[in-house]
């Protein structure tokens, strides 16, 4: 199931986690969130998250954020909040979808008396003709209300401030 192209991202949980990180660390992991985001996880490949990472396969701070934050199982690299956070996504996204469906099969059902029927043009020409527009006219002039600093004009807000 293909998600939106946002992610949940807590800063203040990412910050407590990182605030020992460099720029260039903050960088990397940030791209790797971002990947396994998209795609649930990170290939055991170091030339292809090199690329990823936007830095060479031998990089100490490539290195340094797999092994910290990230987990490998078999072949490929997960990080747990990503993780849940995928599973929360594609089951909210899961229920919206049959909501949807449901609400959608109601409005459209044809024997729905919820169902509007359409109004007559007689009738739609005649309502716009006795509908008066909420605009001044040009030869109209607007009467300006003036309120006063010692709340002459405000009599009913008194102690709409207390």
């Amino acid at each position: 199931m293909e998600l939106d192209i946002w992610f949940p991202f807590y800063y203040g949980d990412y910050l407590k986690d990182t605030m020992q990180l460099s720029a260039e660390r903050h960088g990397i992991y940030l791209l790797l969130l971002i990947h396994c985001w998209q795609n649930g996880f990170i290939e055991d490949d170091i030339d292809s998250i090199s690329i990823i990472a936007k830095q060479q396969s031998d990089s100490k701070s490539l290195l340094y954020i797999l092994g910290k934050y990230f987990i490998k199982k078999g072949d490929k690299y997960y990080q747990n909040r990503i993780t849940k956070e995928l599973k929360c996504a594609r089951e909210n996204k899961a229920k919206n979808i049959e909501r949807a469906k449901i609400a959608a099969k109601a409005r459209w059902n044809k024997d729905a008396i919820s169902n509007a029927k359409s109004i007559p043009l007689s009738n739609a020409t005649s309502m716009l003709e006795s509908c008066p527009s909420p605009s001044p006219s040009q030869g109209e002039e607007k009467e300006e209300e003036s309120l006063s600093p010692d709340g002459e004009d405000s009599e009913d807000c008194d102690g709409l401030w207390n």
